[in-house]
């Protein structure tokens, strides 16, 4: 027998319907919301981003997506200049899509016809990439995070990026720079504007939002034009997503970035790291031990195998690193899992003092525990 419209479970089922209808309704209205106050911020938005010296301009939701629109992206660029392989540095970040997660010999998960795809060379060797280019003509781009692998834990210098540019451009070959880190922080107009190179491809998130999540990639507009849509129809390369450029983090990366453009956020970024910097490594020559704090910008690595920058990653047990990075929590501070850190323009004296003697602190007990 069917419910009374007026039994227990009938009143249930027409709360539920009711509440779904307004879960529905408010989605519906905060979608277009959403959509009106996006056309007004984000004009002003892709004006801030333009202080990287690009051109065109297309947003995703996060840093991890970029790679992903490239990966699609470059079959579209692959068929117009009939090129298929990638060149990528060992070390260097560029998220998790297939093309870009693996180091030598593939990766679980990444079916082997994308490893052949991907031409993986040492961190900063010109040479290997003059050789490749100069005996293969299969190659679309290369990628790099020009200041070295982990924001400069595997320092990358200007005189590369040049060589990089003219090898590139010689062959008529990509260079993309992942500023998804550097931009915005090495300078106003990122790592390419500081060292005086530019590539064809940029790759922006993390201070480009604010905080928040999104991301662009940014460049020329030739080489952007599969992604618009045209009176022939839709892009050839699609890029949905419902938060591409989203006004809240729209909203919060044009804040941020009228930061960079009319204050000395950066200079003061960068103060605060060379201090750490300074400190640290006074207290390495009174501790008489063969490490080194390392790094050019608003960053600072500690490499405790040697008194040079590492060549590249893995030469540095882990074990050393987790009792580094305790040893400085237990005194208040708390380190990236490299070991080091990045500063910001709210740093304080204050904040350098503490970090500098925590550092001093650790480099005592490891001393004690006889791991330096």
């Amino acid at each position: 027998m069917s419910d009374s419209p007026y039994s227990g479970s009938a009143v249930k089922r027409s709360t539920i319907y009711f509440l779904v209808g307004k879960v529905v309704s408010a989605l519906l209205n905060f979608t277009i919301l959403l959509w009106l106050v996006r056309l007004l911020t984000v004009p002003e938005y892709a004006t801030y981003i333009t202080l990287v010296a690009s051109v065109e301009i297309a947003f995703c939701a996060a840093g991890l997506g970029i790679p992903w629109m490239e990966g699609r992206y470059f079959p579209e660029y692959r068929l117009h200049a009939s090129k298929e392989k990638i060149i990528r540095f060992a070390g260097h970040f560029h998220g998790w899509h297939d093309h870009v997660c693996f180091s030598a010999g593939g990766a679980d998960g990444v079916v082997d016809g994308l490893v052949e795809d991907v031409i993986l060379l040492p961190p900063n060797d010109i040479d290997g990439v003059k050789h490749v280019l100069a005996e293969r003509d299969d190659v679309a781009a290369v990628i790099l995070e020009p200041t070295g692998a982990s924001f400069g834990m595997i320092p990358t210098g200007g005189a590369f990026l040049h060589d990089l540019r003219a090898a590139t451009a010689a062959r008529k070959v990509l260079l993309i720079f992942d500023e998804v880190i550097s931009g915005f922080r090495c300078s106003s107009g990122g790592a390419q504007k500081h060292f005086g190179v530019q590539p064809d491809l940029t790759v922006l998130a993390k201070i480009l939002a604010g905080g928040f999540p999104g991301a662009a990639i940014v460049g020329r507009a030739d080489i952007l034009a599969p992604l618009d849509y045209t009176a022939a129809g839709p892009p050839r390369v699609m890029h949905q997503g419902t938060y591409n450029a989203e006004p809240v983090s729209a909203a919060a990366g044009i804040a941020t970035l009228q930061q960079v453009r009319d204050t000395n956020a950066l200079a003061h970024a960068n103060h605060a790291a060379a201090m750490i910097r300074e400190g640290c490594n006074e207290a390495i020559r009174r501790k008489g031990v063969s490490w080194v704090v390392h790094g050019c910008f608003s960053e600072f690595h500690i490499h405790p195998v040697g008194t040079a920058p590492p060549v590249q990653k893995g030469t540095v047990p882990l074990s050393l690193v987790h009792k580094i990075r305790l040893g400085m929590l237990c005194h208040g501070v708390d380190l990236n899992g490299w070991p080091g850190g990045l500063c910001s323009s709210v740093h304080t004296d204050g904040d350098v003092e503490r970090t500098v003697d925590a550092f001093r602190r650790t480099l005592d007990w490891l001393g004690e525990d006889g791991a330096l």
